[in-house]
């Protein structure tokens, strides 16, 4: 689940022995396209400490392969979509809001 635009992440991961493991992934604006992450865990004292070592770290091992491909990606109007991405449109037209000059680009549009 996220909550506004990438600024808090909450992931509950249930692991096969019956044990609940939920990271909170934040981001913190701290200068123009700079921010700061940080990870919070929080476990269940009856899950054994190295199921939650592997799960905690596999979600921050693969998030930080995923940077490579954030660092690179860009806007693009209309994007290249395949039948599988889902209501991406609706996301984006939400994200909209939160970018006061595309947002009053739509609104001329819209005119």
């Amino acid at each position: 689940m996220f909550s506004g635009v990438g600024s808090i992440m909450n992931l509950r991961i249930t692991l096969p022995t019956g044990g609940v493991v939920e990271i909170v992934q934040t981001y913190l604006p701290i200068g123009p396209l700079d921010q700061q992450v940080a990870f919070h865990w929080f476990a269940e004292r009856s899950v054994p400490r190295l199921l939650v070592w592997g799960a905690v770290g596999g979600w921050v091992s693969q998030w930080r392969n995923d940077v490579r491909i954030w660092e690179e990606k860009g806007f693009t109007a209309p994007p290249m979509l395949c039948r599988d991405d889902g209501p991406v449109m609706r996301l984006r037209g939400w994200y909209r809001q939160f970018f006061p000059e595309l947002a009053a680009d739509q609104a001329l549009e819209e005119r």
